[in-house]
């Protein structure tokens, strides 16, 4: 199914967020084992940060609610699983990691992420 005209210029004007990527990468130390260090994918990349509650059935009696954080970004982004990323919108940066597989879509990509640290 083709991409109707405009939608993904469209959706990016939704976007009022900015944020950079990093990726972890494996390293050999002297000691023969590995660390860990980051490196930087993308940087100030127009994005949006959005949250949805979701809520779980529970034992019949109770149920749990639980938030979702999305981050919606271009498709044309290749961002593995696993990544950090820094989201400031409306004056307040958060730091994630990545939890799962981006959703695709024809005009956007939808990752769902977990919260690490909150600075206003």
């Amino acid at each position: 199914m083709p991409i109707y005209p405009n939608v993904k210029e469209e959706l990016e004007l939704l976007y009022d967020g900015r944020c950079t990527v990093y990726s972890s990468e494996s390293v050999p130390d002297k000691n023969g084992g590995e660390t860990f260090t980051e490196k930087l994918l993308y940087e100030n990349i127009a994005c949006r940060r959005s949250s949805r509650s979701v809520v779980q059935a529970g034992d019949g009696t109770t149920a749990s609610v639980q938030q979702v954080i999305l981050l919606l970004i271009g498709a044309e982004y290749n961002i593995p699983p696993g990544s950090k990323i820094v989201i400031t919108q409306f004056g307040k940066t958060e730091t994630f990691t990545n939890s799962g597989e981006p959703d695709f879509h024809q005009s956007h990509q939808e990752i769902v992420l977990q919260l690490i640290d909150t600075k206003a």
